[in-house]
């Protein structure tokens, strides 16, 4: 059976540990998105696979995928759905994730 492909666009605290529980059930990550090259890269290190390392600029070298989790910050989430959609005749199914602490603060 083939693992479900995914990718994550937000690699921080809760997108980096949302793609390392998904690696842990057998998903196939394959790309970690953050605002910084080297943020992406520790993540992947972090989760622990073999996916690409990308920064936001770069979305469009997003590979393809089955689901995209998106766990930016609240305000950034729909410009991220509408980036990663434009000019992609079958795009992922889309995620958002908000951040319920940021709401308690």
């Amino acid at each position: 059976m083939r693992a479900t492909s995914v990718a994550v666009v937000g690699a921080g605290r809760l997108g980096t540990a949302l793609a390392t529980a998904l690696a842990a059930c057998g998903y196939d990550v394959r790309a970690l998105v953050s605002r910084r090259e080297a943020s992406a890269r520790r993540a992947v290190k972090l989760v622990g696979v073999k996916a690409r390392a990308l920064t936001f600029e770069r979305l469009g070298e997003l590979p393809p995928s089955e689901l995209l989790f998106i766990t930016t910050p609240d305000d950034a989430i729909a410009e991220v759905a509408e980036r990663v959609t434009a000019g992609r005749e079958h795009p992922a199914a889309l995620v958002g994730f908000q951040d319920h602490e940021q709401l308690v603060r």
